[in-house]
């Protein structure tokens, strides 16, 4: 058995290649042509890293502390009023029910801390409220006879 290889062809095919500089490629710095933009990106509002970097600001607000140094705390009518009528929340009757119910939860703990730093604002106030409560102790665990 032998095999028998198709004859060669006397014509050949060429294509010409063009040649492509770094000025030819779109995008590139020396380019003259703009570059393509990507699928959507003529709808998108912000691009992906200017939008990472607005949700990484907006991160670092929320976690930031207040400054406690040189900003008093608001008063907790203004905590309430914020939690039933603040601009953070839809306009939803079910969201805004959620907010009040979790404000009325947490404000009796922010007045319980506020009344702590009252009380240790000053040393008197510390010491006639560690009287107190030595007193309340004695009171309760060790009555009178």
């Amino acid at each position: 058995m032998t095999s028998t290889a198709p004859p060669e062809t006397a014509t050949e095919v060429t294509t010409e290649i063009p040649a492509v500089s770094e000025q030819d490629t779109p995008g590139s710095p020396v380019s003259s042509r703009p570059a393509e933009q990507p699928l959507g990106a003529e709808s998108a509002p912000v691009s992906l890293a200017d939008y990472s970097k607005q949700w990484a600001d907006k991160a670092r607000r929320h976690w930031t502390p207040p400054d406690v140094w040189d900003k008093p705390r608001p008063p907790l009518k203004s905590a309430w009023l914020w939690a039933r009528y603040g601009e953070h929340l839809p306009d939803d009757d079910a969201v805004r029910t959620v907010s009040r119910v979790t404000a009325a939860i947490r404000l009796p703990f922010k007045a319980l801390f506020l009344y702590l730093d009252w009380i240790f604002d000053r040393d008197s106030r510390v010491v006639a409220a560690a009287v107190l409560v030595l007193v309340v102790i004695q009171a309760v665990f060790h009555p009178f006879f």
